[in-house]
């Protein structure tokens, strides 16, 4: 597994990181993950598609186009991105990338293009820069899988010591997915258990729950 190259020896840190990651995660707790499979069985949120919920409010969906989520949907690196009437007035939606040089599956808010002007990667991860779209705070940081949250902030670099998915395991995004085989297919598209990108966010609670349905295809 490749890491960034900067410094040697920072850069053989996080691939040993990543690795005693990968290894936590045993083939019983798989077995026991995808037994349960998917998400919120008990949730009484309904799934709705994009143009459902854009009929009720373009602001479900952060008014982003149909051109806007055909590119998220051809993206490769984009495993899912989440809607809903949850996000109305929040002017963008909530996107997971599975980074695969250091098995990092990061939360980033992609948005129009009337709210990021100027951005050319406004519906793609954006570490850093003027554009960037990631979580900083740490009460958005759970939105980011792979994030590490501290009392300054939100981490989302390589070396954080945050969670790492890997290729054949199962992934669990808290209130979004749980159980859903990370996966890469024939032509490089990365996904959760062959599904469609599609959550469909009801609301989220106080304390941050989440109450969401995924794409039932």
């Amino acid at each position: 597994m490749a890491c960034f190259k900067i410094l040697a020896f920072v850069m053989a840190t996080q691939c040993v990181a990543i690795r005693e990651e990968l290894a936590k995660v045993t083939t019983a707790n798989d077995l026991e993950i995808i037994a349960k499979f998917h998400l919120n069985k008990s949730s009484k949120c309904n799934f709705m598609s994009v143009k459902e919920a854009r009929a009720q409010d373009p602001r479900y969906v952060g008014e982003l186009t149909d051109d806007d989520f055909a590119e998220l949907d051809r993206n490769p690196n984009v495993l899912a991105y989440s809607y809903g009437k949850a996000y109305k007035g929040k002017n963008q939606i909530l996107a997971f990338w599975y980074e695969e040089e250091t098995a990092m599956i990061l939360g980033y808010f992609a948005k129009a293009e009337k709210y990021a002007p100027g951005c050319a990667g406004r519906l793609v991860l954006q570490k850093d820069g003027g554009c960037e779209n990631v979580p900083t705070s740490t009460f958005s940081c759970p939105m980011c899988p792979s994030c590490k949250k501290s009392w300054t902030g939100c981490d989302v670099g390589a070396g954080n010591g945050g969670k790492r998915f890997a290729q054949g395991k199962p992934v669990v995004i808290d209130g979004f997915v749980n159980g859903e085989v990370l996966a890469k297919s024939a032509s490089g598209q990365w996904n959760m258990g062959g599904k469609a990108k599609q959550i469909y966010v009801c609301g989220v609670s106080t304390f941050g729950s989440v109450d969401a349905a995924p794409s039932p295809n």
